[in-house]
């Protein structure tokens, strides 16, 4: 056979009646019936159906928990002695007793056993206890160690009414709430002191220096030839680098041509030349009128020129057909005499007909041209970052002055001068540079300026190669190329960032600042915490910036733009 459960939960709608409700205590197997009531319960709005619900209970042995939140609940279960909980989670307890119940609510009871509840434990804890409660086959049931029977259960609730309006359910919410501010406050606290003592503390060291500036400037040939260097002839090996680069530009076509027909007509020439023999016309001779021309079509020999007495040229006439230069109907011109480049040669010409005009649009030599310029400016700017790329993949120093590009092949769909609206064009250019290593140039630098530094006591700190001037003088092929350099270079003490960080970290600001001032070419030390309340060097060196001022003395500076 099954054993009963410990405790069961029984929900009740808000359609039961109070004998539904009843019928189901006694029927529940568990010894603790939670009853988990709907909002606005009320069938037990009245103290009536509560004591009939106790009776239930006393005389099935069984013990119930009201699951309820309703204040309007609370004074009648007090009143029948019923057990109130918020959840099936929170600890049961008897709400007290309302100060008056009326006498024709009281109902005899015969109160048998009822299971105890405590009212310090939740629910589902005194499931647990009632499970113990069966193996020792307790039939009589303690509540609060007060022993229970027929005739004294009247006395027994208004007691434990009495007592329980003394006791004080711990309020676990407000525990809850200052545990966990006070977690959160000691969580601030620690992140506090970790932020002001670890994570802000920084320290600035400027430490001034006795620096010399002067002037590097030389000739010096890069070429990819060159396999060793030559600081005596400053010939340095270079590395050549190129690449191809494509890309394309579409534009609309702005180009005009007429393909209409040309007039044509004829023209009747006469020489009057003063010379003798006869005068050849050749083919393709131009006749203008108010600046449009025509060609003759073929060639055709002129008889010689004769003159009356009274000098009129009378020569006879020949007739040639001739074309216009260009189509349009601007050229179907009346009859009107023209000029040609054969001073000698009298032109007349006839009603020319037959040309007309029809514009279309066509790809012009100045669209291909627009379109060039425009990929040029972007192809331009991507060889370089390409090129560099490249020698800074091999630790190379770019020299740009060495740039050389290849003439681009041009290609344009459609072609020059057919028509369309739209075209594409396609360039392909090969884009080249020299670069070198760049202490192959500081050795350069240095054997330059050897002489006008105190080598014993001053060390080269920037050989001024970021901010140096390079000219092309001659790039005789793309691997070749002669480089005028000029730049200013500054000697000093050589101190080792590195190595300072390391000697001070952790030390007090006495401690930094005579360590440093006991280096050689130092004048000046200068140490800076922050925040204010920091007294040493944070023991981290990503905290410790160091900076060191380089003041030129004993050598006036001269300029690396090339002042003197």
């Amino acid at each position: 056979m099954t054993p009963p459960k410990n405790k069961e939960s029984v929900y009740i709608d808000v359609d039961d009646e109070i004998t539904n409700i009843i019928e189901k205590v006694k029927t529940s197997e568990s010894k603790i019936v939670a009853l988990v009531l709907p909002k606005r319960a009320t069938v037990l709005q009245s103290v009536v159906n509560m004591k009939l619900l106790k009776k239930a209970a006393l005389s099935s042995k069984k013990s119930i928990v009201l699951i309820t939140s309703e204040v309007g609940l609370l004074p009648l279960a007090g009143a029948a002695g019923l057990h109130v909980a918020k959840s099936l989670q929170s600890k049961p307890v008897i709400p007290p007793m309302p100060k008056t119940v009326a006498d024709d609510d009281e109902v005899t009871e015969d109160i048998g056993d009822e299971v105890p509840i405590d009212a310090t434990t939740s629910v589902g804890t005194l499931a647990a206890a009632a499970a113990i409660a069966d193996d020792d086959d307790t039939e009589t049931i303690e509540l609060d160690n007060i022993d229970l029977d027929g005739t004294e259960a009247g006395a027994v609730k208004k007691g434990m009414a009495e007592r329980l309006k003394h006791l004080k359910v711990p309020n676990f919410e407000r525990f809850r709430l200052v545990f966990f501010l006070a977690g959160l406050g000691l969580l601030l606290l620690v992140g506090g002191l970790i932020m002001a003592f670890i994570i802000m503390p920084k320290a600035h060291i400027t430490i001034k220096t006795d620096t010399t500036s002067v002037v590097s400037s030389f000739d010096f040939i890069a070429s990819a030839n060159v396999a060793e260097l030559n600081i005596d002839e400053k010939k340095i090996p270079a590395v050549y680098k190129e690449v191809i680069k494509k890309d394309s530009e579409k534009a609309p076509a702005t180009g005009q041509k007429d393909t209409g027909t040309k007039a044509t007509g004829t023209m009747t020439l006469k020489n009057c030349a003063a010379t003798e023999g006869s005068v050849v016309v050749p083919v393709g001779t131009r006749f203008t009128n108010s600046g449009l021309s025509f060609a003759s079509d073929e060639a055709v020999t002129l008889p010689e020129s004769s003159f009356s007495s009274g000098g009129t040229c009378k020569t006879d006439t020949r007739s040639v057909d001739v074309t216009a230069e260009s189509p349009g109907d601007n050229y179907n011109l009346s009859s009107r005499t023209y000029t040609s480049n054969l001073g000698s040669v009298t032109a007349s010409g006839s009603a020319m007909s037959g040309g007309t005009t029809n514009i279309i649009k066509i790809v012009s030599q100045g669209d291909i041209d627009a379109a060039v310029a425009k990929m040029k400016s972007r192809l331009d700017k991507q060889a370089v970052d390409e090129l560099k790329a490249l020698m800074d993949t091999e630790q190379l120093f770019t020299l740009n002055e060495s740039k050389f590009s290849t003439e681009p092949k041009i290609a344009s769909t459609p072609a020059l001068d057919h028509e369309a609206t739209e075209f594409t064009v396609t360039s392909e250019t090969t884009y080249s540079t020299l670069g070198i290593k760049r202490e192959y140039l500081s050795q350069v630098i240095a054997s330059d300026v050897e002489d006008k530094i105190d080598t014993q006591k001053q060390a080269i700190t920037n050989d001024g190669i970021d901010t140096a001037i390079f000219r092309l003088n001659n790039l005789a092929n793309p691997k070749e190329a002669f480089i005028s350099f000029r730049t200013s270079v500054v000697a000093g003490p050589e101190l080792d960032e590195v190595a300072i960080k390391e000697a001070v970290r952790g030390k007090k600001r006495g401690q930094v600042e005579s360590y440093i001032s006991s280096q050689p070419g130092v004048k000046e030390v200068i140490v800076e915490y922050s925040p204010f309340w920091i007294y040493s060097t944070p023991k981290s060196t990503k905290k410790i910036q160091i900076t060191i001022e380089k003041t030129a003395e004993t050598q006036a500076e001269q300029a690396a733009d090339g002042s003197e």
